[in-house]
């Protein structure tokens, strides 16, 4: 019977992989959406219809869901809440023992500006974790693992925008973050993790944090900081571009030492505009860092990296300072959504100033080292996965000697920018770089699409520095072992598996 219970334990958890359907919901008058929010995300899957959710508490999130919305959708902390929003309750909260979890395409207001200034203070000892938008907590002894948040568009919290503690596998990117007046990103003892594409226009503390993280990548996110003393609605704020520490044991929480030492970061590809006094700031009071590299950035009116405490091993290597001018980009009101869009708009403006896509035809073109010339129109492969018994599609190609890639898939359209040229006199110097833009997923330099995408609904431009073409398409149908067996043969599996086990044990105990 031990072992029959063990067996149907393991039939139900196969079972809840595939369980739930997908919700869709409107808002609703009143300001307690939230309960209709959490309820739904009981039974499946959720997703927002455009519109204003006005909420009066937590959003609470578990194992196994994505909770998604159209990009007007829009989760708003109700101006007249009380302060409910202290220790573990954040606006979505994913706590305790959760995995699997998807968080993208919406937008979330903590409404602080419309908030009584107060509010930012949860309690004395812990003054900075008031109104997080999005809190995904393990534990020390327990790790959630298989976190992604991504395209999402948070502004106006007392606290951080995105804070993920003691996870695995964990993706953010695509994220658009402003006027949240802790961290923009906050992760604490997160292993595996990539943070990337992200615009954030941090206010009085650091765009990005990451304390106790174990083999993390951070790249291509453009990071400005507001100044202004009338932005400072977290007091002490730092005010950095990334703050990368190993604090050791919590001083403010449950004063247990992190398992995880700071390890394996890199920091590459990203810009950094008018971030306070440091764009990288390496906070050293704890045990110090292993292997650690930070190379290929671009820093606009502020100092590149500061190491503060006792002698750090780094490998910064190719960091570029850059001499452009950069200002009247500070405000001294609390900034809105469009005032950061306009900042994003500037930095990218200045950046590009004496960088062109193309070069002329009497130009003389300088591949980066390892590009010798041009690709022909070499075909394209867009192969046809199952993922966990959906359809997907993945598209790739030939991007050597490319400058771009556009891609236009069922209304939505992305750009893959591979490599940007100066002009120096008659000649155009081309550097590799590796940024996306746009509303379609990626993975690596593979488009990733929802569905069995078909080459006719597929549109791919390429181009070089002299022009352009669209390349044939190949499709390959790809059979993954997963796909191969259904919930139905997993169940039939576990049944006849528990029917040999019963005829051994009555032919045991009959003879």
């Amino acid at each position: 019977m031990k072992i029959f219970s063990l067996l149907l334990s393991f039939m139900l958890l196969c079972g809840l992989a595939n369980a739930g359907e997908q919700t869709t919901l409107s808002p609703k008058d009143g300001h307690d959406n939230q309960n209709q929010i959490t309820d739904a995300l009981k039974n499946g899957n959720v997703y927002l219809e455009a519109g204003v959710y006005e909420v009066d508490g937590p959003i609470f999130i578990g194992s196994n869901r994505v909770l998604s919305g159209d990009s007007d959708a829009i989760i708003r902390v109700w101006s007249g809440s009380s302060q409910w929003f202290t220790g573990s309750n954040s606006i979505i909260s994913a706590l305790g023992q959760v995995d699997n979890l998807e968080i993208y395409g919406f937008q979330i207001d903590g409404s602080c500006d419309k908030l009584p200034f107060e509010y930012h203070h949860s309690r004395a000892d812990t003054k900075h974790d008031s109104e997080r938008a999005i809190y995904v907590q393990g534990s020390t002894g327990r790790f959630n693992t298989n976190i992604k948040i991504h395209h999402m568009q948070i502004s106006n919290c007392f606290g951080d925008g995105v804070h993920v503690r003691f996870a695995n596998n964990v993706h953010c990117y695509s994220n658009f973050i402003q006027n949240c007046q802790h961290e923009g990103i906050f992760w604490v003892c997160v292993q595996n993790g990539l943070a990337e594409g992200n615009k954030i226009a941090g206010i009085t503390s650091d765009c990005m944090r990451f304390d106790n993280c174990v083999s993390n990548i951070i790249q291509n996110n453009y990071l400005f900081s507001y100044t202004g003393n009338q932005n400072n609605q977290a007091p002490e704020g730092w005010h950095k571009g990334i703050q990368i520490a190993d604090s050791g044991a919590s001083m403010v929480y449950d004063g247990s030492n992190k398992p995880t030492h700071t390890t394996d970061i890199v920091v590459r590809w990203n810009t950094f505009a008018n971030c306070g006094t440091q764009s990288i700031w390496l906070d050293s009071t704890g045990k110090g860092y292993d292997n650690m590299h930070i190379y290929d950035n671009t820093f606009i009116g502020v100092a590149a990296v500061t190491n503060e405490g006792h002698d750090i091993s780094l490998d910064i290597t190719a960091s570029n300072e850059s001499a452009i001018e950069y200002n009247n980009l500070t405000e001294t009101v609390q900034p809105t959504v469009e005032m950061s869009e306009r900042i994003f708009k500037s930095i990218f403006d200045v950046m590009y100033l004496d960088f062109v896509a193309q070069a002329g035809v009497n130009d003389t073109v300088i591949f980066p080292e390892g590009v010798n010339n041009t690709p022909s129109k070499t075909p394209w492969t867009m192969e046809h996965h199952m993922n966990n018994g959906s359809p997907v599609t993945l598209v790739y190609g030939p991007t050597n000697g490319l400058t771009k890639v556009e891609f236009e898939a069922n209304g939505k359209k992305s750009t893959h920018t591979l490599m940007i040229g100066e002009r120096k006199g008659l000649s155009v110097i081309y550097t590799n770089v590796s940024t996306w833009d746009g509303e379609l997923d990626h993975q690596g330099n593979e488009l990733y699409l929802d569905g069995e995408v078909t080459s006719k609904d597929l549109r791919i431009t390429c181009y070089t520095p002299t022009g352009s073409f669209e390349p044939a398409v190949n499709t390959v149908e790809i059979q993954t072992p997963s796909s191969l067996f259904s919930p139905l043969l997993k169940w039939a599996a576990c049944v006849l598996l528990i029917c040999f086990i019963y005829c051994v044990f009555v032919i045991k105990h009959t003879f």
